[in-house]
């Protein structure tokens, strides 16, 4: 074969893989507790794996590689179970996770981005609960963080629980609610009063909850108090002039939140997060009076220096800029009685 047709088969080959579909698979097969094999990832594809799994097991599932990996876990049903990008620097792991019904489950390791490619480790076991992180609500712990550590408490709740989470140390502390499917729900660094804190916090599903308990940085470290707790939503909220309060907005929701004024009052409403907030406020007779996305720093909303028009109960909707914008929040509120 001439070097000018071989060249021309080479391109061939390298163009069908380039373009190959995304829901092409390299390699896979069937997996067993205790299993840890080595693939090997094409670059632009995922390898697919299964296991039978039963209701009640706890799985753990790491893909360690040089590249940056991703796992997914599917159910029987085929829904997404968890997913997991970073979790020990490139490396990913899903769990402890536990299954919520008997039949096949399908594992897809792949890279962060299609370029990835090249050797991988993939681990499934089955594992228990440690009672030594297991928390049950109303419980209070005392522990201590090392020097760049964190540690993982894990709780189980049903859906529709509503529960507070504070930390407290002597130093800066920093404190992550994880759902049952690896999202996070909620962070905070700084309530008000020192320490952490999430909540009330409406829980959406049933099933088993991670809390990560760590300084806000690597040279934040130390001993520190951790507490679950039962709570309720309140039926309807206020805030005084001067007041600065801490919550949880839930997916897709908006919070109300009231107060009295009085005509020619001027306020200024900051709603500070870390993800893009949108305030808006309404009048004594439900009417909109004004709204703001960004004009706090970053992506925070801010009204500021509004005159109220007339005496009454004004009512501020806090909420995200979109309904996949949701999370902790700051919501302040100031007042200057004269111009």
């Amino acid at each position: 074969m001439n070097p000018t047709m071989l060249r021309w088969i080479l391109l061939t080959l390298l163009a069908a893989v380039t373009v190959m579909p995304r829901d092409v698979f390299a390699q896979g097969g069937n997996l067993e507790y205790g299993d840890q094999i080595e693939g090997y990832l094409v670059s632009g594809l995922r390898d697919s794996w299964t296991f039978e799994g039963q209701v009640g097991d706890v799985v753990v599932i790491t893909m360690r590689a040089r590249f940056d990996t991703f796992l997914e876990l599917y159910g029987p049903d085929d829904q997404e179970i968890a997913v997991n990008d970073d979790f020990d620097g490139l490396n990913s792991q899903i769990g402890p996770l536990e299954l919520p019904e008997d039949g096949t489950y399908t594992l897809i390791a792949r890279g962060y981005r299609r370029s990835a490619f090249g050797s991988y480790t993939l681990t499934l076991a089955q594992t228990e609960m440690a009672a030594a992180n297991l928390l049950t609500i109303d419980d209070a712990i005392e522990s201590v963080i090392s020097a760049g550590g964190r540690d993982e408490w894990l709780f189980q709740a049903e859906a529709g629980e509503v529960v507070i989470i504070e930390m407290d140390g002597d130093f800066d502390t920093f404190v992550e609610l994880i759902g049952p499917d690896d999202s996070i729900i909620a962070l905070n660094n700084d309530a008000v009063g020192g320490g952490s804190r999430l909540g009330p916090i409406r829980l959406p599903e049933s099933g088993i909850y991670t809390i990560i308990a760590r300084g806000v940085n690597r040279r934040e470290f130390g001993e520190y108090s951790l507490s679950l707790q039962a709570s309720a939503l309140p039926s309807s909220v206020s805030i005084d002039y001067g007041e600065t309060v801490d919550a949880v907005l839930e997916r897709g929701a908006q919070d109300r939140w009231t107060f009295r004024g009085s005509e020619g009052d001027i306020v200024t409403i900051d709603m500070i997060a870390r993800f893009d907030t949108y305030l808006i406020l309404m009048g004594p007779s439900s009417e909109q009076l004004t709204f703001d996305d960004d004009s706090g720093t970053g992506r925070n909303a801010r009204i500021e220096a509004f005159i109220l028009p007339e005496d009454g109960v004004y009512t501020i909707v806090a909420r995200g800029y979109s309904s996949a914008a949701f999370g902790a929040y700051t919501l302040r509120l100031f007042v200057q009685t004269d111009a």
